[in-house]
């Protein structure tokens, strides 16, 4: 059964100018003239010879009944109401008043006054009886009161069931009940006995449009605002049906006719915005959807065309507020949902679009929309997401060369393993996918694969002779080998082929000036410049070999030619910043305004730039930064949590992790971090749990190594961390990993390896004061006092300000009895730390061994000052001090205070309390 659709029209005002009239006739000489203008149609003239009769004599229920009686014939429910009204105060006939006063008030839907025609007070004809009734059963029909419409039916047909208006309000009673066939019989037939009845044409007109005979409901439509022309709400309606019909340019018309008397009128501009998104004015329909949208029309298709014509117009948060609550309505292939899910990826709104999306539904048409989707996905960080999808095109029955092509290019984005049978498989169904095999070939080379690799470039080489791409893969594989000469003879052979081979050229330029031979390096990247002026990575290489002024100059000119290519502002800001200009690399990076877009390249950049000037604050705020406009985006997590597990905030450290994991769940990076950070805070127990959770996801066993010594490291288990912090820490030296071994080697006793280890790293790998002071201390604890100043002095060679080492050697000097070489440490060291109390203390035993025991005393008093008394090793040098000095009293009274704890200390305590007694 259909739904029933009422559409009752509503009122329409108008004003019209009185114009003046003549006070030499009557108002029974205008009333005549106006019955004669009625007769010959001139209605204008007859309202104005009313308002004049009106206006000689206001009281005269004739003039006002005319008047409002034309009005009601035109559809001016107000106006006809008023003069009507009138007509009834000055006592006008009833009979003839009552039943268009009904109308009158039904067309300005004022219901009480229509129930209050029939009140027990007022005697009515049957013939008068029935029109009333008719509009009264409307009224109850349209307040949804039916048991009321019937109970008035019931006495229109006693009094005669076969006029007109019982038979129409028996038919609107049954359309209400959506019983069609009969409200469509009863009001044809209601239309032969009253054809001048405007309800009975509305009323067929409804019917027709349920029945979705858009023509015939036109046409009744149409002779309705024949007969009632300023009815207005009914070319509304009109121009809906025209809609539907597909009659653009007719309800365009009837629509502007309304929207010029009441521009904000809701259903004109509904109509409005649907007849310009036909016409791909996403403009106009934009303006009006939002129009219509504003005055309260709120229908799903106004949305949509307010959503689809924003889109259109790339104003995606539009597009996005309006078509997101329509979603769960529109089919899993709508254009709308892809529509919305581009633009939330473009405004960075990524939670919602699995689900916005839904299952796709794959074919030709939009299976690269998807291949394009998943990219962005990608772009954004969101790479669960993009999986998810990317794993819904892997289709190989029926794909095509083409789609095969994209679907492996973007599972090597994932590090999707499956990414060569899907290239294999393009290879296959389109042997001359050239992309597709060199994709395989740098692939096989990056999992070690040489074999498939050197296949595929010996395949070019003979099957392409004319093409440099063979060589090129071929070097690669040198390259991956390590030999570097090999690589650049093919390079050169390449060249041979194609003297424009910008690959070629830019890879032997490195290579070159990796072997220092800067001038050939140079001619090759010249070459390249010339044959791609405009390549990011030619221009990259040529500042990296000529950092002047004249090449800064160039890419500044390049970034200024290339305004829409955010790539060339990158590389000009990069080179600023490596050639210490930071403030101005900065400033070029402030004119580019972020969104979720932006490459990594620019924060990156921005944050090396804020290390470089030591800004913390600045680091922070900008990882913020990053990661509120790239949600999805691993990298500003991992940073930020860098810097506070650098500031030992470990606390917060995790709570960045974990947000970050709620959004990348089970992501195997953040779950590292997390487990680095919770070791770090020696919080060993949630480490291990963590490290379960995610252990099969770890392939590689130089990570599980240092994750499982560092763990055995906190549990002290010394002997198993070493098993597996020498691997880890072999596998690719760093001063970090060689500390966690070290701390191993020292916690099962095995100092003397942890020397050995510490002295090859500095030796062959490189110098680092960190691992140079653990050197020296190990040497100083067991007991080879000679090396440890060695290693003291090799820092302070390297790194002449640094506290630690100037204070130990000027110790050790001291010891050795070079005083002159030990004060030169220790007034270095002093003047670095004059706060430091070990510092100021060893300064002033250098100086009381020297003699100088009154120099010695002040700056031993400022030592003890500093330390707050509370290091017994100082407490008791400048007691020792106090009685070189002569100052008993006050030395009596500190050892008298003091009280050390190990036998070494209270041994010495008694020696300095012989010294007095």
């Amino acid at each position: 059964m259909r739904n029933k659709k009422w559409i009752f029209p509503a009122v329409a005002v108008f004003s019209i100018a009185l114009t003046a009239c003549s006070e030499k006739e009557s108002a029974s000489d205008y009333i005549l003239q106006a019955k004669q203008g009625l007769q010959t149609q001139q209605t204008d003239a007859s309202i104005i010879a009313l308002k004049n009769a009106i206006k000689v004599e206001p009281s005269n229920s004739e003039a006002r009944y005319l008047l409002g009686s034309i009005y009601l014939n035109q559809g001016n429910a107000f106006n006809a109401v008023k003069e009507l009204e009138k007509a009834k105060l000055h006592k006008f006939d009833t009979q003839l008043l009552y039943p268009k006063l009904a109308r009158a008030y039904f067309l300005a839907e004022e219901a009480d006054a229509i129930y209050e025609l029939t009140s027990k007070d007022i005697k009515l004809s049957g013939d008068v009886s029935l029109p009333v009734f008719l509009y009264q059963i409307i009224t109850y029909l349209k307040l949804e009161q039916l048991e009321q419409a019937k109970k008035l039916l019931r006495q229109s047909i006693q009094l005669n069931d076969q006029d007109g208006h019982t038979l129409l309000g028996d038919a609107y009673i049954l359309f209400y009940e959506q019983n069609i066939e009969d409200a469509k019989q009863k009001a044809t037939e209601a239309l032969s006995k009253l054809p001048a009845l405007p309800e009975a044409l509305m009323l067929l007109g409804n019917i027709a449009t349920v029945e979705e005979n858009y023509v015939v409901a036109a046409e009744y439509f149409e002779k309705y605002l024949k007969l009632q022309p300023l009815q207005r709400s009914t070319e509304i309606i009109l121009a809906n049906v025209y809609l539907q019909q597909g009659k653009f340019d007719l309800a365009e018309m009837h629509a502007d006719k309304i929207l010029k008397l009441m521009p904000q009128q809701a259903f004109a501009n509904h109509i409005k915005a649907m007849v310009r998104i036909e016409s791909r004015d996403y403009e106009a329909a934009s303006e009006h959807a939002e129009k219509a949208l504003a005055n309260n029309f709120k229908q799903a298709t106004t949305k949509l065309v307010a959503g689809v014509s924003a889109f259109y117009l790339n104003n995606y948060e539009q597009a996005n507020y309006h078509l997101k609550p329509l979603m769960r309505y529109l089919p899993v292939d709508h254009f709308a949902r892809r529509m919305l899910v581009v633009s939330q990826l473009e405004l960075g709104i990524i939670e919602d679009v699995a689900d916005n999306l839904g299952t796709p539904a794959l074919s030709k048409e939009n299976e690269a929309f998807y291949a394009s989707l998943s990219y962005k996905l990608l772009q954004a960080g969101a790479t669960d997401e993009a999986k998810k999808l990317i794993s819904s095109l892997d289709n190989t029955e029926s794909a095509t060369a083409e789609s095969l092509l994209r679907e492996g290019v973007l599972k090597a984005l994932t590090n999707d393993k499956s990414a060569l049978k899907s290239l294999e498989k393009a290879i296959e169904l389109d042997p001359k996918m050239l992309k597709a095999e060199l994709l395989i070939a740098r692939m096989a080379i990056k999992s070690g694969d040489v074999v498939k690799a050197q296949q595929i470039a010996s395949k070019w080489q003979a099957q392409y002779p004319d093409k440099p791409d063979g060589y090129n893969i071929e070097a690669l594989i040198e390259l991956s080998r390590r030999n570097v000469a090999g690589a650049k003879a093919l390079l050169e052979k390449s060249l041979t082929i194609d003297d424009k081979n910008v690959y070629a050229l830019v890879q032997l330029s490195q290579l070159t000036s990796a072997e220092g031979e800067l001038a050939q390096a140079k001619a090759f990247i010249s070459q390249a410049l010339e044959a791609a002026p405009d390549n990011i990575n030619v221009l990259r290489q040529y500042y990296r070999l000529t950092p002047d002024a004249s090449s800064l100059a160039k890419l500044k000119e390049k970034s200024e030619q290339n305004t829409d290519n955010i790539s060339y502002r990158l590389l000009y800001a990069e080179a600023l910043i490596k050639s210490e200009q930071v403030q101005k690399g900065l400033n070029v990076l402030q004119d580019i305004i972020p969104d979720h877009k932006t490459p990594k390249f620019y924060w990156m950049l921005k944050l090396a730039a804020y290390r470089y000037e030591r800004d913390i604050t600045q680091l922070k705020s900008t990882a913020k930064q990053w990661q509120k406009i790239s949600p999805y985006q691993i990298e500003p997590v991992v940073l930020l949590a860098e810097i506070h597990r650098i500031e030992q905030d470990y606390k917060q450290a995790i709570v960045v992790l974990d947000a970050g994991l709620e959004k990348h769940k089970d992501n195997i990076t953040l779950s590292l971090v997390k487990i680095d950070v919770l070791i770090r805070s020696n919080q060993a127990d949630d480490a291990r749990k963590l490290y379960l959770l995610v252990s099969n996801n770890i392939e590689n066993e130089y990570i599980e190594n240092g994750i499982l010594g560092r763990l055995a490291l906190l549990d002290k288990l010394y002997s198993e961390a070493i098993d597996k912090l020498e691997p880890y820490y072999k596998t690719s030296p760093n001063v970090q990993k060689l500390l966690y071994l070290v701390q191993a080697y020292i916690g099962n006793t095995q100092q003397v390896k942890a020397i050995e280890e510490i002295d090859l790293f500095l030796k062959n790998i490189e110098f680092n004061e960190q691992l140079a002071i653990v050197l020296g201390n190990l040497y100083i604890e067991s007991g080879n006092k000679a090396n440890a100043l060695k290693a003291y002095e090799k820092i302070i060679e390297q790194k002449p300000n640094n506290v630690i080492a100037l204070n130990n050697a000027a110790w050790l000097s001291m010891e050795n009895n070079d005083l002159d070489q030990a004060n030169v440490f220790a007034e270095k060291a002093f003047e670095l730390a004059p706060e430091n109390p070990s510092v100021v203390d060893t300064h002033s035993q250098v100086l009381f061994k020297q003699g100088r025991i009154k120099d010695a005393l002040a700056s031993s008093s400022i030592a003890f000052k500093h330390s707050k008394g509370e290091d017994m090793n100082i407490r008791l040098n400048y007691i020792e001090l106090l009685l070189a000095n002569k100052r008993l009293p006050r030395a009596e009274r500190l050892l008298a205070e003091t009280t050390p704890i190990s036998d070494e200390l209270i041994k010495r305590k008694q020696e300095l309390l012989n010294q007095i007694y």
